[in-house]
């Protein structure tokens, strides 16, 4: 878990829900891989983490919908994946 968000842009920081299956996939993709993440539970009652997604997503001109999992990959945000494997995957180089 991300707890320091001074780091955000470091790395692979995932923002998921716990109830999410797209996010659980690729929890258990990065896991199975060994790929180095942080990651920043929004589930219901997590206002603070929720709002910090929100917040940028909005840096980016995301304002209204954005699918779980939403990734920074070193400060590029990624979002809403239409193949999800392929993004994860990308992951590994």
């Amino acid at each position: 878990m991300l707890k320091d968000f001074s780091k955000i842009n470091e790395g692979i920081v995932i923002f998921e829900k716990l109830e999410c299956p797209r996010c659980n996939r690729a929890l258990a993709f990065l896991l199975d891989n060994n790929i180095a993440f942080k990651s920043v539970d929004v589930s219901k009652g997590k206002k603070e983490n929720n709002h910090k997604m929100w917040e940028i997503l909005k840096k980016h001109g995301i304002t209204k919908v954005a699918s779980t999992p939403v990734f920074l990959v070193n400060g590029k945000l990624s979002h809403s994946h239409k193949n999800l494997g392929a993004f994860l995957e990308s992951l590994k180089e």
